[in-house]
């Protein structure tokens, strides 16, 4: 669509000193060099995109992933603050990615009771993180 308005456009704002005779041929060809633009546009957005994440990824690797571990182990440790229950049913959802019913019925327990523990442990986690 944006390329079909692109191309009326371009004709609209030239229409004093163009001078098409065959109209149907004219906008085949100017679709076709708008196409072409386009998709050059965005390869090579696309491979400053990567360059630009392959450098960063390279670079920074190392140094992120100690900072995970470093996060995670803070997390951890604030988790354990929690009853084990609520711990053990966050960890099913977040790290087991099992859905409310899936704990519930695994657990024995009501999906309610799922919601409000995962809710308890996040909202435990939001004050975490602030501080």
């Amino acid at each position: 669509m944006e390329i079909v308005h692109d191309i009326f456009l371009n004709i609209w704002q030239a229409r004093e000193r163009l001078q098409i005779h065959h109209f149907a041929s004219y906008l085949q060809t100017a679709a076709r060099y708008h196409v072409y633009k386009a998709l050059k546009a965005e390869a090579a957005s696309i491979s400053k995109k990567q360059l630009t994440e392959t450098n960063l990824a390279s670079v920074n690797l190392g140094e992120e992933k100690i900072r995970y571990i470093e996060f995670q182990q803070a997390v951890d440790k604030h988790m354990n603050k929690l009853p084990d229950r609520c711990v053990e049913i966050f960890n099913l959802s977040r790290k087991e990615l099992l859905s409310n019913d899936e704990i519930a019925s695994q657990l024995g327990i009501s999906k309610r009771t799922v919601e409000n523990q995962i809710t308890h442990a996040l909202q435990h986690l939001r004050v975490f993180i602030r501080s």
